[in-house]
C-alpha cells in the first residue's frame, strides 16, 4: 500500500481524474451544492489539484503554480463564452489562494523536515 501512495504514477492518474472532474463541474450547465460557498469550493478544488500536481511531479513548485493558475484562468475564460455560466476574476483569485495555500503548506513541511 505504501508503494502505491508513494508512486508518482498514482498521483498522475488521480491528477488527470481531478482535472477532468474540475472541468466537468466548471463547464456543465447543471448546478451543484456548494457547502461553504462558491469561493471556498474554488479554494478547495485548487488546493487539492496542487497537492496532486506536487505528488505527480514533485518539483519545482513555481512552474506547477503557474500551470495551475493558468488552468484556473482558462476555466474562467471558457466560462465567459458559456451563456449558462458566469465568469469571475474573483473565482480565479480564489483558485490562486488555494494553490498558494497548498504550496505554502508543502514548503513549510519541507522546511520543518530539513530543520530536524
Amino acid at each position: 500500500m505504501q508503494a502505491v501512495l508513494n508512486s508518482t504514477r498514482t498521483y498522475q492518474i488521480l491528477l488527470a481524474l481531478a482535472v477532468l472532474a474540475t472541468a466537468f463541474l466548471a463547464f456543465t450547465k447543471a448546478s451543484y451544492p456548494q457547502p461553504g460557498g462558491d469561493k471556498s469550493m474554488h479554494i478547495l478544488a485548487f488546493f487539492t489539484l496542487s497537492l496532486l500536481t506536487y505528488g505527480a511531479w514533485r518539483r519545482p513548485l513555481w512552474p506547477q503554480w503557474l500551470a495551475l493558475a493558468g488552468y484556473g484562468a482558462l476555466i474562467e475564460l471558457v466560462q465567459w463564452f458559456l451563456p449558462y455560466r458566469e465568469s469571475s476574476i474573483h473565482d480565479w483569485y480564489a483558485d490562486v489562494v488555494g494553490i498558494t495555500l497548498a504550496y505554502g503548506l508543502l514548503a513549510l513541511v519541507k522546511w520543518r523536515r530539513s530543520a530536524s
